[in-house]
């Protein structure tokens, strides 16, 4: 009888720490997926908004309000801008003429089969800026802002844009992601250990 008893409380006790143990794992995996996801909105909200104070503080300095400048002279302001671009290294920066082609771009490359949807958004939109996420055409994933150079009359003047790699924030999240994956892993151990201690008492 005491024998059954003992078998009948390692078997409550099983159970009790199978059922704490499925609990902490399902806290664990939400606190990790909801911990990863304000990460990356961190991240990149960090990241657009550098972006958009840097367009918002540059722009002014070389694109005068004039629709009825020539375009060659428009192309030499443009030339000016990115030359004189100081974070080539850090990120990219196209020019946009106002019938949407690429005047030019700090990186030097073609630019021909690029998608940039953020540019035909801030058309549209009453910021006169818009931002996207998604990969260029060799597969890189890059945040992109695109921001219209100042008119009169409503016209289209054309547009800055901004492109920046988000490989390196990525890497970043994909290695906090990977703690707290050991860290809840340490933490599944020690109340898998403790829990065997208990059932074996």
């Amino acid at each position: 009888e005491r024998s059954d008893k003992n078998v009948a409380k390692k078997s409550i006790t099983a159970r009790w720490v199978l059922n704490t143990l499925c609990a902490i794992i399902f806290v664990l995996f939400c606190i990790i997926i909801v911990v990863s996801v304000l990460f990356k909105e961190q991240y990149y909200e960090t990241v657009r908004v550098t972006l958009d104070s840097r367009a918002t503080n540059v722009v002014s300095s070389y694109f005068s309000i004039s629709n009825d400048s020539s375009d060659d002279a428009f192309n030499l302001r443009a030339k000016e801008f990115v030359e004189d671009f100081s974070d080539k290294s850090v990120m990219e920066v196209w020019v946009i003429d106002r019938s949407g082609n690429v005047v030019v771009s700090s990186s030097g490359f073609s630019v021909e089969n690029e998608k940039y949807p953020d540019y035909a958004e801030a058309k549209l939109s009453d910021t006169g800026k818009a931002t996207w996420v998604g990969r260029m055409s060799s597969g890189e994933k890059v945040m992109a802002l695109s921001y219209m150079l100042p008119s009169s009359g409503g016209q289209n003047s054309g547009a800055v844009r901004y492109v920046v790699s988000l490989s390196d924030i990525d890497s970043q999240l994909i290695k906090v992601i990977l703690l707290m994956c050991f860290i809840a892993l340490v933490i599944i151990a020690f109340v898998t250990v403790s829990g065997v201690f208990l059932c074996v008492r």
